[in-house]
């Protein structure tokens, strides 16, 4: 027996708006957002809806999760472009969870551009990224539509973080500008199938040198800033000051940190292009990050001068136990790496892993502060201060 609310793609949905439709429900990280989404507090202020290949499989959802009844179920077919722009016509808000991006998201993005509604993904696609913006970010500024990718681990919390610490530092008075800003990740888990098989789709289809050109800095960002450091560091390390804790971080390369950078640096030059332009809105590029989602629709005019500087410079690494812990698990990750380069696997994993993420800590320095170290007379004590927040 069908849903009642069931509609196939060569359906008009006209009548049928809804706020929020999440593509690729039944995915693992689908899954996880409709939950979110279905028993969220203001469930009652929003009209929900999921979409995939499978309407038995959405159906099967619905049950396996103890959903509501009033969530519409759309079926949809990426290879019907034009039945697939009536399905995004029919949302508000399209929450794309349907991977790898950079071969299947671009018509879905398309589609909002042109029809004026936001986008959120989980990409960590930065060549397909850049591809975004070069060929949607104008017509979505005329639309109004907004387009968020990498709007998940990847690469919301460094975003956010950033931002907080870098705020922190401008509400002192007087104000000051950030110099290097450092985020360390500290989670248990692993990555979800979907992710490892993008990555794994990415260098069996993308060419090596495309990846390269969108790895090097500022590459998604609107202005180029200071430059930060390219080298492959197999231990990291990060110190804090003793009169904030005196805590030594020793850690590995992040897997994220080339889209995390990409992301950070993207909002640096569209906070700077606000504050050295004074455009006053936000949708003078429209393919932004979720940070200034946050300045466009929860911010004030105070929060709109906020800006990073011209020597800010962003990296990031994740927590180990020691540096022999860091040493080995860079090792690893380096020798995975030359594998997928050497011999792309054209294979998906269909795996799943849970993902504990435990904290992400955020230090920023004052520009010529060489160490964190530095004495109090040297540097004042609240550009030292870490800026430590529990995303989840």
């Amino acid at each position: 027996m069908s849903h009642p609310l069931t509609t196939t793609m060569t359906e008009s949905l006209g009548h049928k708006e809804t706020d929020i439709l999440i593509l690729g429900a039944t995915g693992f990280t689908g899954k996880l957002i409709t939950h979110y989404l279905s028993t969220h507090q203001q469930r009652t202020q929003f009209t929900l809806g999921i979409g995939g290949r499978s309407v038995v499989k959405l159906e099967k959802l619905l049950t396996d999760l103890n959903l509501n009844r009033d969530l519409r179920v759309v079926q949809v077919d990426l290879k019907d472009e034009s039945a697939l722009e009536n399905v995004v016509q029919s949302a508000r808000v399209i929450i794309n969870a349907i991977g790898p991006y950079f071969l299947s998201g671009t018509p879905i993005v398309r589609f909002c551009a042109r029809n004026g509604v936001h986008y959120l993904d989980l990409s960590g696609e930065t060549h397909w990224h850049q591809h975004l913006i070069k060929a949607h970010d104008y017509t979505a500024s005329r639309s109004g539509a907004v387009i968020v990718p990498s709007c998940a681990f990847n690469s919301a919390p460094a975003d956010m973080c950033v931002y907080l610490a870098a705020k922190a530092l401008q509400d002192i008075s007087p104000p000051l500008l950030p110099g290097k800003s450092t985020t360390v990740y500290d989670f248990k888990g692993g990555y979800s199938g979907g992710t490892a098989a993008t990555t794994i789709s990415t260098f069996g289809n993308v060419d090596h040198e495309v990846l390269h050109r969108t790895m090097e800095p500022y590459t998604l960002s609107p202005i180029v800033g200071n430059q930060p450091s390219m080298g492959f560091e197999f231990v990291s390390k990060l110190s804090i000051p003793k009169q904030f804790g005196g805590q030594t971080y020793h850690g590995y390369f992040s897997t994220m940190a080339s889209i995390n950078t990409a992301v950070v640096q993207r909002t640096f030059g569209l906070l700077e292009m606000i504050h050295t332009e004074h455009h006053g809105s936000f949708f003078v590029h429209s393919v932004c990050s979720c940070l200034i989602i946050h300045l466009l629709f929860v911010g004030n005019h105070e929060e709109e001068s906020i800006r990073y500087g011209p020597d800010f410079i962003y990296s990031e690494f994740l927590l180990a136990r020691n540096p022999i812990t860091a040493f080995f698990s860079s090792l690893s990750l380096a020798f995975a790496f030359v594998c997928l380069l050497l011999k792309p696997v054209s294979s998906p994993l269909f795996l799943s892993f849970s993902l504990k993420l435990t904290s992400v800590t955020n230090t920023q320095l004052r520009p010529g502060t060489s160490s964190p170290n530095s004495s109090p007379n040297q540097v004042t004590a609240p550009l030292n201060q870490p800026f430590k927040k529990d995303i989840l």
